[in-house]
């Protein structure tokens, strides 16, 4: 529940109506991919195990090999935050 993306103008925030699909659904919102201020993607994230995380992003664009190490780099701090000792980041077209 990102305050940025819980903003009352959401064709502000992503215009793109099948993207709004994505980032708002009825049940179980997904994280978002923030890059620049723009809504890029989306995320979701279990554990598996007791000890692995397992982080699943949904890019609307390319993600940049610049973009995916930052990504990478995230996923280090939720699986910190999330108790995993390691984790895996997956990409979904």
């Amino acid at each position: 529940y990102d305050p940025f993306v819980q903003a009352r103008d959401r064709d502000l925030l992503v215009p793109e109506r099948e993207r709004q699909k994505a980032v708002w659904r009825i049940l179980g919102n997904p994280g978002t991919v923030l890059a620049d201020g723009e809504v890029i993607g989306t995320w979701r994230s279990k554990l598996s195990g007791r000890r692995h995380l397992e982080l699943t992003v949904q890019p609307f664009e390319t993600i940049t090999p610049r973009l995916r190490k930052v990504i990478d780099e995230e996923a280090a701090r939720i699986a910190t935050v999330r108790g995993a000792s390691d984790f895996t980041v997956t990409m979904t077209a």
